[in-house]
């Protein structure tokens, strides 16, 4: 007769496992309501915790931190001296929006209208003006003026403007002849802003 060698169900892994799955939620529920590190491992490494930050302007933020112990306490350190909270830096980021575009404004008379809604408008002169600012201090380290070059790629354009219009270099910003092309004589305020990191 053949011997039949019964199954042994063993339900420790799991249980071990669930447990663990428990240990390790609980841990991280504690870490969120007590701001504390939610977990380290055997090389002094914290896998998640959540602090509440003093930055530089004196104001506070909560921002969830990760990696060694001494590099999180060294970067809330520098945030400290050196950083802004994110509610300033957002101030500030909006501030000089404004400045920039009230800049833009000023050269705005002699630039083709663009189209688009008004707050895409708004942030394509200010990209705009950036372009012409860039392409300036480029031309004149290289001996030139802006007029200058703004003279020959607008006689330029003027005369080929289909075949330059339809060609694939003109979909792009590759260069500084063709950033500044655009800048005086696109129309499409969704083109800057798409554009907007070329020559950032």
């Amino acid at each position: 007769m053949q011997s039949i060698t019964p199954k042994i169900f063993t339900p420790y892994p799991y249980f071990c496992v669930n447990i663990f799955a428990q240990i390790k939620t609980a841990t991280y529920i504690c870490s969120v309501i007590l701001k504390t590190p939610a977990q380290v491992d055997k090389v002094g490494n914290n896998i998640m915790a959540r602090y509440t930050i003093t930055y530089s302007c004196g104001h506070t933020a909560d921002k969830q931190l990760f990696g060694k112990i001494d590099d999180r306490d060294n970067y809330i350190n520098w945030c400290k001296e050196h950083k802004l909270c994110p509610e300033c830096q957002r101030k500030l980021a909006a501030e000089k929006r404004e400045e920039e575009y009230n800049n833009a404004l000023k050269n705005i008379d002699a630039l083709p209208a663009l189209t688009g809604s008004e707050k895409q408008i708004k942030w394509a002169i200010s990209i705009r003006q950036r372009w012409i600012d860039i392409a300036r201090e480029y031309f004149e380290s290289k001996g030139k003026t802006l007029d200058e070059v703004k003279d020959i790629l607008l006689k330029k354009y003027s005369a080929e403007k289909d075949a330059i219009e339809s060609s694939d270099c003109y979909k792009y910003v590759e260069n500084y002849f063709m950033l500044l092309l655009h800048a005086l004589t696109t129309q499409s305020a969704v083109f800057f802003i798409d554009h907007r990191r070329a020559f950032a």
